[in-house]
């Protein structure tokens, strides 16, 4: 099985990014396979820890997903 997880942005540090963050450390634990869509991504603008996953985060845009 594979979860997707849709994010507006990851691009700040605060409350609601420190939770997806977490998030994403246990399903990882808890060996589930995963990807995270995202329209934004600044590794300088927020948690480190997200760095871990940068194989498997994905940005897209508006016309990505209209020509999807």
């Amino acid at each position: 099985m594979k979860i997707a997880f849709l994010i507006r942005e990851i691009n700040v540090c605060g409350g609601t990014h420190k939770q997806f963050l977490k998030l994403l450390e246990y399903t990882d634990l808890q060996n589930i396979s995963f990807i995270v869509i995202t329209k934004s991504l600044d590794y300088d603008k927020t948690y480190s820890g997200f760095k871990k996953y940068e194989d498997r985060l994905y940005v897209y845009d508006e016309m990505t997903i209209l020509n999807f």
